[in-house]
């Protein structure tokens, strides 16, 4: 689960089509695979809206209610099968959307939503409108789209205030007679119906936007003409529908924005140009090969969309809508654009791409209100040195144009954001291009640069980088001393890199780093500095990289450990039988995708091994601590044997250690007990955390009043290590509930989270490393001997020789000295493997790794274990 400043970096603005366009302060957690919520979701009490998109089954926890500022919970396609519990409490909640849930029932509890005032319930396989929404009196916005056959109810005068109806795609052949009751609607979509409208509908005469697009239209319909508040219609996809001369008539001064996308039209009728009050006009996807003078007329026009047809010139008169400030143009052979595109001095965004363009008139540079401008797929070879002039440039897309050089003038740009290059046969960049000091995203991947000019590096606002495919041998030092503080992208795929500048790792907010295919000679030690790194990838270069993470998985005997770790492993429900319970501990290794191995050491939970398991806890590992929540009991007593001596143990031997509570059996336990008992283990965890801090804390004080007669270790030493224990707690990253038994229930989440912990760099800085080819050629050789069927004096090797390469595990001592880095100590693992038995050299081997001593009364004298080896090993 992720942490709360990890949550809070998700945490942005963003834009919903909801009561019109509204900006959010949104947390996105869509298709996460979530069967519950994190808990440090509940501390964010400033989201507003909240969006679970994909994540089936997802239990709402009744902690939702802490996030009083919500005002927007999207819960599209979640599978769910009721509107779950929680959802009823938030009384301030004003949108719900709960489309693409096709088993969903809404519950009486759902009119205690007071303030709601958008519910979308768009393709939810409903047969009929739930009797419950008649109650949602504030309701404003209603989306019953795409749900076939459905049955309207006969009344709906409770809706008063509803102002939108979307029944798109619902099969339905005539208007449902209820909706001609709605008398303060104002929007009313019926797109992808072959519906037929009633001479009535004019009775709607709010109505500001109609939708009837790909409804199989062959004319208007009659009714529609005499909506004299219509100020936007879409007839988008109705092949060869006629536009009578009356849709000039009352609609003429009211029609503000018309869609005929898509309906097979070679001319533009006539009646268009007479709707002068007109400032959006979709004309997109028709194959138009002209278009008329009296396009002139449309002096309202802000909009214009001509995307897709077959236009070869534009007439002179297009360029007197000075109005203008969209137009799309793309993928249309004109070839040449006339020099009186520059009287367009109010367009802000401009699509040209694919329009076969081999030049860009220079009257271009007066179209200074420019922001966004598309120039991809042209054979341009220059730009104009005029493109300086268009200073208010957000956006400029020349991707696989036929560029080889970019002009100077390019570096007055100073407001750019987006540059994309990308596909250019440019050989080297100007140095101006060290003057857009607004730049976040710097596209220039497959061109041919064979060096970065120093100036690059001052892009400080850079964010997202990506010079892959180009034959780049070095990187210029400058890239650290180039301020690129802010870049978190960064693609050198396919260069001709040998070597990394150390200074690259200077560039602390680096989260994604690409530099596969690359003759990687080496990597600097710095890259250990990239602490906010999430994803590199190394591949199909001449490194060799390890990614491996040991897995203690500890609990109470019985507790599901190793059908946990089975059924994660195989994907498949896997119960383990009494008599097939884990002794002491059993080591496997775990790959759940090809970025990552995971090394789990399942630790039988019988008193008698608890001892050794001490041994096997260390730095840098993960662990699992399993709680049987059918067994677990709400008690003081139930959590210190279930939990807390576990966590006792770990915050004593591995200070800062990383731990997941998994509460197993839940297919045992219902919704409401699995609720209360993962509540109670985390309140309880708290308790514990806090006592921990103040027993800390009490026993540096005393050691600070005892130094002057303290006899025995160092004093100081021993504060420091309490001090050491203090600053690095141990660390609980969630409590997540599953079940091994068929049907098994959040593995997928428990997994998700698992790999995410452990890509963590924050958390494991150094999961990932370089190993030397030397190594890897050792260990595959050791593998190999293992493979083969005998190992014995008659090919040559020694039996003391064959025992000291296999084992029943396969791990050679060799190896996992090498590995002693990763947890496994000096310990011998071939012994280890022997029979799962404990000899004195082991017991020794690790007790002296771990800085304990190998006699037992001084590793286990804390524990009130006995005083001797042998003891040990009797019991």
């Amino acid at each position: 689960m992720a942490s709360t400043s990890r949550l809070k970096d998700k945490v942005k603005q963003k834009e919903w089509n909801i009561k019109g366009k509204m900006s959010l302060l949104t947390l996105d957690l869509s298709n996460k695979y979530l069967t519950q919520l994190p808990e440090e979701l509940f501390e964010l009490k400033d989201i507003e809206a909240l969006d679970l998109t994909g994540n089936r089954n997802i239990d709402l926890s009744t902690e939702l209610i802490k996030l009083t500022n919500l005002k927007l919970l999207c819960l599209h396609r979640c599978n769910l099968e009721s509107v779950p519990a929680v959802v009823m409490k938030l009384s301030h909640l004003e949108a719900l959307i709960l489309s693409n849930n096709n088993k969903i029932t809404l519950p009486d509890e759902m009119s205690s939503l007071v303030n709601l005032t958008v519910l979308d319930l768009n393709n939810c396989n409903l047969k009929s409108v739930p009797f419950v929404v008649m109650k949602l009196q504030q309701l404003k916005r209603l989306m019953l789209g795409y749900n076939k056959n459905i049955t309207m109810p006969g009344d709906m005068s409770s809706l008063v205030n509803l102002t939108a109806l979307d029944l798109q795609n619902c099969n339905l052949g005539t208007l449902p007679p209820v909706v001609l009751q709605l008398l303060n609607l104002q929007e009313l979509h019926l797109g992808m119906n072959q519906i037929s409208l009633p001479d009535e509908l004019y009775k709607l005469e709010n109505i500001k936007v109609l939708s009837l697009f790909a409804c199989n239209l062959t004319t208007v319909p009659p009714a529609v003409l005499k909506l004299t508040q219509l100020e936007e219609l879409d007839l988008s996809w109705n092949s060869g529908i006629h536009l009578p001369d009356e849709l000039c008539g009352l609609m003429s001064t009211n029609v503000r924005v018309l869609k005929l996308r898509g309906t097979g039209m070679v001319t533009i009728p006539q009646v268009v140009w007479r709707l002068v009050q007109l400032e959006l006009l979709d004309l997109s996807c028709n194959p138009v090969q002209t278009l008329p003078a009296e396009i002139e007329y449309l002096t309202n026009l802000k909009h214009l969309s001509l995307l897709y047809c077959k236009l070869h010139t534009l007439p002179p008169e297009m360029w007197r809508l000075t109005q203008l400030e969209w137009l799309g143009l793309s993928s249309n052979p004109l070839q040449t654009l006339p020099s009186e595109i520059g009287q367009l001095t109010n367009i802000k965004h401009l699509d040209l791409s694919g329009c076969n363009l081999h030049t860009l008139p220079h009257e271009m540079g007066r179209l200074t209100q420019l922001e966004w401008l598309d120039l991809r797929d042209n054979p341009l070879q220059t730009l104009p040195a005029e493109i300086g002039q268009l200073t208010n440039m957000k956006h400029l897309d020349l991707t696989a144009c036929k560029l080889r050089t970019l002009p100077p003038e390019v570096g007055r740009l100073t407001q750019l954001e987006w540059l994309g290059l990308r596909s250019n046969p440019l050989q080297t960049l100007p140095a101006e291009i060290g003057q857009l000091i607004n730049m976040k995203h710097l596209d220039l991947s497959d061109c041919e640069l064979h060096t970065l000019p120093p100036e690059m590096w001052r892009l400080k606002q850079l964010e997202w980088l990506d010079v892959s495919s180009n034959p780049l041998k070095t990187l210029p030092a400058e890239i650290a001393r180039g301020q690129l503080t802010n870049i978190k992208h960064l693609n050198l795929t396919e260069c001709k890199l040998r070597i990394l500048p150390p200074e690259m790792w200077r560039l602390k907010q680096l989260e994604w780093l690409d530099l596969r295919s690359n003759p990687l000679q080496t990597l600097p030690a710095e890259i250990g500095q990239l602490s906010n790194q999430s994803y590199i990838d190394l591949s199909h270069t001449t490194l060799i990289t390890s990614a491996h993470l040991k897995v203690a998985v500890l609990g109470e005997k019985m507790a599901g450990k190793t059908s946990l770790m089975q059924t994660l492993s195989t994907d498949q429900s896997t119960l383990t039988e009494e008599e097939d319970r884990t002794h002491c501990v059993e080591i496997t290794q775990w790959a759940p995708d090809r970025n990552i191995t995971f090394e789990v050491y399942d630790f039988g939970g019988y008193d008698v091994y608890h001892l050794p398991h001490q041994f096997f806890l260390t730095q840098g590992a993960l662990n699992l601590l399993t709680v049987n929540l059918h067994e677990y009991r709400c008690t003081e007593q139930s959590y210190t044997e279930a939990v807390g001596f576990w966590l006792d143990t770990l915050n004593a031997r591995v200070p800062g250690a990383v731990v997941t509570i998994v509460g197993s059996k839940t297919d045992l336990c219902s919704g409401t007990e699995i609720e209360e008992k993962t509540r109670d283990i985390q309140e309880r965890f708290t308790q514990q955390h806090n006592t921990w801090q103040r027993g800390i804390q009490q026993q540096i004080k005393e050691l600070q009043f005892e130094r002057s007669t303290y006899r025995g270790a160092d004093p100081e030493e021993i504060e420091q290590q309490l001090e050491r224990t203090l600053t690095r707690p141990l660390r609980l990253t969630g409590v997540y509930c599953v079940s091994s038994a068929e049907p098994t229930s959040g593995l997928d989440t428990l997994k998700s989270h698992m790999i995410e912990t452990a890509n963590d760099t924050k958390v494991f800085p150094n999961l990932r490393r370089i190993l030397p080819r030397k190594w890897v050629d050792f260990k595959q050789e050791l593998h190999d001997l293992r493979n083969r069927p005998t190992v014995g004096t008659d090919r040559g090797y020694s039996s003391s020789a064959r025992s000291s390469l296999r084992s029943d595990r396969g791990y050679s001592s060799s190896l996992s000295s090498v590995g002693s880095d990763r947890g496994y100590g000096s310990l011998s693992l071939s012994s280890v493997g022997s029979d799962r038995g404990y000899g004195s050299s082991l017991l020794s081997s690790v007790g002296s790794d771990l800085g304990y001593s190998s006699s037992l009364s001084s590793v286990g004298s804390d524990r009130g274990y006995g005083s001797s080896l042998s003891s040990l090993i009797t019991d």
